[in-house]
């Protein structure tokens, strides 16, 4: 079970639990809907914190937090209890620092709670210059739950998850990190495995995308199957009046989102400005006919959400489960061919001493004769590994699970390994902060030893330099049995995955294409080069506009 801490306290030291609860009866109690506005505001009141007294007056809503993971890099924050014979809707918002997604979450928040403008009161369950400045910088991503609420505006309860903005950051290395983390709250036990909308949340002014969100967008796509295709949803905020500059950037870069009867975009767009940001010269009428039109905007948008088919991430699973194991097994391939490529060279070394010293052999002397060695070793690491130690190798690196649940590792899913050269058991593996690393050194050997580990041979009469030769066989065609399976897994992620040509998997596919056309794999080289083509003009940034989001030819 994944670690949990729970909260369960406001400010007052009144149990959360049991206000909400309260909160709960009363809504069942009045039927479908609460009737007096009054009486609601003061129950949100109850349980809630004062940011600022306006007016509008601000408060911070009070949920109760939970701690999924053990690293605290996804915490849940719910408002009120969950009625299991209600729907639930999820969705996943993406977005840059500075594009509103916090506001937006709070503006969604006060229209699933029946907000009106004349209430003069606004809720948070985001607060945003506080939280977004500390608790988003320890806490990878945030997920926010809203129960009780569903005969209000919306017949469904509402699960936002909020992943954290990345501003001008490392984007290859953020977009990873960010990835590991939706993926870890995909498979846990506790986690979110279903999903109605992916939000691609752009500033309405923006007239291209910027290399960090392409980065960003591509690494969390990449996860999904094709199956949830149509559940992706562009939304742009911070938009006035006219058509938003960043609807026609993703039309540039052809963007194959769902579209209407007139072959139009569907997109949704939102004024989320705060109040406090106007200029105090506003007329009133102003706030009120923004509110009011980011109130039919907010409505549409649920209703759109509500005819959309909720996707089982039983999809993501496969495509998250392929990928590692083609990432694994690829990383496999290249410290197999290394080792080998070593060992090669050692018996090529070794050819040479044999071909220098005829005379030496033929009058049966003894030389000397300096090679270079590869061996490996064991050296501490900066997180978990899972390891071979009858291989003395390295099988995943880094591995997100813990030594109780290297089951669930994807190169040893309750079976042999996938990835060491012994392909060993499972009981031949531990996960621990050690992994194995090559390395090469001179070694000064001599004719002697040599004879000594080729006895039989030596009886024989047969010659050293053949048997030398035929393990120089031996080992290239263990190299192209990885090859080929590091092709296959290449194939099978491009037949399930939204978005198979993500960064990390092109490295992998200009690799495999040259190990391939060393051995004249011309019909695989082709199909691999079709992919790598397609996936280069799609990653080009400066001055090129390609299309960001078409599906792959198929192949």
């Amino acid at each position: 079970m994944p670690f949990c801490q729970h909260s369960n306290f406001t400010e007052n030291g009144r149990c959360q639990s049991d206000l909400i609860s309260k909160m709960f009866c009363h809504c069942r109690g009045r039927g479908s809907s609460l009737e007096d506005s009054m009486a609601r505001i003061k129950l949100l009141n109850e349980g809630s914190t004062l940011i600022t007294e306006g007016p509008p007056e601000r408060r911070l809503l009070s949920t109760s937090k939970q701690e999924i993971d053990e690293q605290g890099n996804i915490r849940r924050w719910t408002l009120g209890v969950k009625n299991p014979q209600k729907i639930m809707r999820t969705i996943v918002l993406l977005g840059e620092t500075g594009t509103g997604k916090s506001s937006l979450i709070n503006v969604m928040t006060n229209y699933i709670l029946g907000v009106e403008w004349s209430d003069k009161i606004r809720y948070e369950i985001v607060k945003e210059k506080v939280r977004d400045q500390t608790e988003s910088q320890t806490s990878e991503v945030n997920v926010y739950e809203i129960f009780g609420y569903e005969d209000i505006r919306v017949p469904f309860s509402l699960r936002i998850i909020d992943t954290p903005g990345y501003g001008n950051t490392n984007g290859e290395r953020r977009a990873k990190k960010i990835a590991e983390t939706l993926c870890y709250l995909i498979q846990c036990e506790d986690g979110v495995h279903q999903l109605d909308a992916v939000c691609l949340v752009v500033r309405a002014s923006q007239n291209r995308l910027t290399p960090q969100q392409r980065c960003i967008f591509d690494a969390i796509l990449s996860l999904f199957g094709k199956d949830i295709k149509k559940n992706i949803i562009p939304v742009f905020t911070f938009s006035g009046v006219g058509k938003p500059a960043a609807l026609a950037a993703l039309d540039k870069f052809g963007f194959s989102g769902y579209r209407d009867e007139k072959n139009n975009l569907v997109h949704f767009r939102f004024d989320n400005t705060p109040e406090e940001e106007y200029d105090e010269d506003t007329s009133p009428d102003y706030f009120k006919n923004a509110w009011e039109k980011r109130k039919k905007t907010m409505g549409d948008f649920f209703k759109y959400l509500n005819t959309l088919e909720t996707r089982s991430l039983v999809m993501t699973h496969k495509v998250l489960f392929e990928r590692e194991r083609l990432e694994c097994c690829v990383k496999s391939l290249q410290d197999q061919i290394v080792k080998a490529e070593h060992k090669q060279n050692e018996i090529r070394q070794t050819q040479e001493a044999l071909e220098k010293n005829k005379e030496a052999i033929q009058e049966k002397k003894n030389f000397e004769y300096v090679v270079e060695e590869s061996f490996t070793e064991k050296v501490e690491s900066d997180t978990y590994a899972t390891v071979c130690n009858k291989c003395q190798f390295t099988c995943h690196y880094p591995c997100s699970f813990f030594q109780d649940k290297i089951f669930w590792c994807a190169v040893t899913p309750y079976s042999d390994c996938i990835s060491c050269p012994g392909k060993c058991s499972l009981s031949d593996h531990v996960t621990e902060k050690m992994r194995y690393v090559l390395s090469v050194r001179k070694v000064t050997k001599t004719y002697e030893q040599l004879k000594e580990k080729y006895e039989e041979l030596c009886r024989r009469s047969e010659s050293l330099l053949k048997r030398l030769q035929e393990e120089l066989s031996e080992i290239e065609s263990k190299k192209q049995k990885f090859i080929f399976e590091s092709y296959n897994h290449i194939i099978r992620l491009h037949e399930i995955a939204l978005r198979p040509e993500s960064l990390s998997i092109l490295q992998n596919i200009n690799f495999l294409i040259e190990k391939l056309r060393e051995t004249k794999q011309t019909e695989k080289v082709q199909k691999l080069e079709e992919i790598d083509k397609w996936t280069v003009e799609a990653h080009k940034f400066q001055g090129e506009e390609q299309d960001l989001f078409n599906v792959l030819p198929t192949i």
